[in-house]
């Protein structure tokens, strides 16, 4: 198991759909799979050895689940969430599970 995060945020169906769309256009994007009824978002590197992705993120119902397991650092690979945070002036806080 990686670094796991939650990303307390409140997210709309809209704002989630547009962080969706953030997702599909990293070249690094994989469809993950449901578990509990959630879509997972997986990234992983071309030259990743492991067949584990760097990076998972689901939404759930106190904002955005992060999940990495290359990396200490929550943003890793997920600077363009952070950035559309603040440009929407979303207030969020990052808890290390």
């Amino acid at each position: 198991m990686g670094y796991e995060f939650k990303i307390r945020v409140s997210l709309t169906a809209e704002e989630k759909k547009q962080l969706t769309e953030i997702f599909h256009q990293k070249s690094s994007y994989s469809p993950g799979l449901r578990t509990q009824g959630n879509r997972s978002y997986e990234f992983m590197d071309s030259g990743t050895q492991s067949e584990m992705p760097n990076t998972i993120v689901e939404f759930e119902e106190y904002g955005i689940y992060v999940c990495q397991n290359l990396s200490s650092e929550v943003w890793t690979d997920l600077t363009n969430i952070k950035e559309w945070l603040l440009n929407h002036q979303k207030h969020f806080e990052v808890e290390e599970i």
